[in-house]
């Protein structure tokens, strides 16, 4: 179906484009037929809510994930793991000196006067 990686984001998005709405309608249908239309309307107002949640708990979870993984690595390999850190310090360090440069040069453009 999808031949390069865009593509295939492609096809995710507009799969999700279809799919999150026909669900939320029939999630929010039933529930409208076994409880009534008050629930099913506050049904249908919490699902952006409990996407929201569930989205900040997924991204949550892999930073949790990478700060084990950073951990596992500082007690078995102590070395490396601070020279890592060394090393995204100085990264750091220089895109923060790049950034500054940057906007010292586009955030106040020279201006020619219009007479």
């Amino acid at each position: 179906m999808s031949r390069r990686p865009t593509d295939y984001a492609t096809t995710r998005l507009l799969a999700s484009v279809v799919a999150f709405p026909l669900f939320w309608a029939l999630e929010t249908s039933l529930v409208g037929w076994v409880a009534g239309l008050r629930w099913a309307l506050v049904f249908f107002l919490s699902l952006p809510l409990g996407g929201l949640i569930a989205y900040r708990y997924l991204v949550g979870t892999g930073r949790l994930r990478h700060q084990l993984r950073f951990g596992a690595l500082l007690v078995t390999r102590a070395q490396e793991a601070r020279r890592l850190l060394a090393e995204r310090r100085e990264i750091v360090g220089e895109l923060e000196r790049a950034r500054r440069d940057y906007e010292s040069v586009v955030a106040f453009p020279r201006r020619i006067p219009i007479s």
